[in-house]
């Protein structure tokens, strides 16, 4: 399946993009909303769209809305449009009334669904599963087909972890290493 990242932190993209080739999709990665909407614009294969939030001139929202605009159309003609999946740092328990109003916003305008970040592989693996089954847009989710969730076990993220940095550490991008490493180890202790 043909899935979207969108992230202006690239730190963000390289993980997705590493975790859901694993599981065997073609993923694309845009730095921007705008690059996004023309991604998605130009492609009607993309099925599923992870997209961050906050990003500098057009939000995951915005993003969105401007994807609900787009004409469409896959090679048999049928208008589709991809699922739709807004990752957020955004805390609702402790967010301040501005990012609530973005949060119910989003909610409101119909977004397939709202994870908080980092967003769990397993997470993940579920909204590619229901994009897989064709549910997109707010509809009733679709009933997975048999075989299609394909959970990351401990060893498969321990792999990807060790991928990850290896990554990180040839790219000669210490402030990523150093960012993913900090991540890591927070994610660890809340384990």
């Amino acid at each position: 399946m043909k899935i979207l990242v969108v992230d202006d932190y690239a730190l963000n993209t390289l993980r997705w993009k590493h975790l859901l080739e694993r599981g065997g999709n073609t993923v694309l990665v845009a730095q921007s909303g705008e690059r996004a909407k023309q991604l998605i614009a130009e492609d009607p294969g993309i099925r599923l769209v992870i997209t961050d939030l906050l990003m500098p001139e057009m939000d995951g929202i915005q993003l969105f809305k401007s994807v609900l605009k787009l004409d469409r159309h896959d090679d048999s003609g049928c208008a589709q449009r991809p699922r739709f999946v807004l990752v957020s740092a955004v805390r609702p328990e402790s967010a301040v009334p501005s990012e609530r109003r973005l949060l119910a916003e989003a909610r409101a305008l119909g977004i397939d669904a709202i994870l908080q970040k980092p967003g769990s592989p397993a997470e993940i693996q579920e909204q590619v599963d229901l994009a897989a089954a064709g549910s997109s847009f707010g509809a009733a989710p679709a009933t997975p087909r048999v075989g299609a969730s394909k959970r990351v076990s401990e060893q498969q993220l321990l792999d990807d972890v060790r991928s990850l940095m290896k990554e990180l550490r040839s790219s000669s991008n210490a402030r990523a290493l150093q960012d993913f490493q900090k991540e890591l180890r927070s994610l660890l202790e809340e384990a």
